[in-house]
């Protein structure tokens, strides 16, 4: 779902918002407080009636036209910056804020954003979640993320990289049992992806250094990756290009540099995979 919605309406039939209320996908309990102005518009805070997350409505009117703004109260100064733009019929410059010190429940808002941002976008803020010790909220975005990309094929969505990433959390929050089982879940579903095996050794040799298994942890980093086994046998005793080889092959971004299609700030497959195994020599960095 968008982080916010602007409508507009030319003399219209009976109240905007009422019209607004029917269309909505997700449910809107309000009002959790008394009306204010701002900025020339009627504010009323709501919340999600299905998460414990502040949601903002922002009517006025100008001549004959009604004008209607809603979405996430954090992202508050986005739907504003929206709202006049509309109005005014022009770019409205301003600065946007997230306002997450203002959230009551953080996991929640973790799964709310989650569901809302573009998926890649939602894994990077799971990892910066990861990296800043609010595991649970990593966990929510991680969990999130799998639950609303299943069935998904793109090449931005990775499902088994959400899962083992959901694993890793758990064990950060001391949850072992339920680490062990997402792990071995993630092996279900044998992708033979080189990114996400080697996310995998790295994160069930941390999950290892968690629970003070050292040695355990140790081995399994030693533990040649299986994809790069799986891939070498195929192709050079079976004389088979596999699914994941396939892939890697239709995606090189060598064959799209050659179309004039390149991204200079993306990482490569084989750079991101340099990096993950980089960090086999500081095991501690997550």
């Amino acid at each position: 779902m968008p982080v916010g919605y602007v409508y507009s309406a030319r003399e219209p039939s009976g109240n905007l918002l009422d019209q607004v209320s029917k269309q909505r996908a997700e449910d809107i309990s309000y009002p959790q407080g008394p009306n204010s102005a701002v900025d020339g518009f009627q504010h009323t805070t709501c919340r999600l009636a299905d998460e414990p997350i502040a949601y903002s409505i922002y009517q006025g009117q100008q001549g004959n036209n009604a004008y209607l703004a809603e979405g996430l109260a954090a992202y508050d100064s986005a739907t504003l910056l929206a709202l006049k733009s509309i109005v005014n019929n022009q770019i409205a410059e301003g600065k946007i804020d997230v306002a997450t010190t203002s959230i009551e429940d953080p996991f929640a808002f973790a799964r709310v954003q989650a569901a809302t941002l573009k998926p890649e976008l939602a894994l990077a803020e799971g990892y910066r979640r990861n990296l800043s010790g609010n595991y649970a909220e990593a966990a929510a975005f991680f969990e999130t993320l799998q639950q609303r990309t299943t069935g998904i094929e793109d090449d931005a969505v990775n499902p088994e990289e959400y899962l083992i990433n959901r694993a890793l959390q758990k064990s950060n929050l001391g949850e072992f049992a339920e680490a062990d089982r997402l792990f071995e879940q993630s092996l279900e579903m044998k992708s033979g992806n080189p990114i996400t095996q080697r996310l995998r050794r790295n994160f069930e040799a941390m999950h290892l250094l968690n629970q003070g298994r050292f040695a355990d942890s140790v081995e399994r980093i030693n533990r040649p990756v299986e994809s790069d086994i799986l891939e070498k046998t195929a192709l050079t005793e079976n004389l088979e290009i596999t699914v994941p080889i396939s892939s890697r092959i239709n995606a090189d971004d060598n064959t799209a540099g050659l179309l004039g299609f390149t991204d200079d700030l993306k990482l490569t497959q084989q750079e991101r995979a340099e990096i993950i195994d980089a960090q086999l020599t500081f095991p501690h960095v997550r």
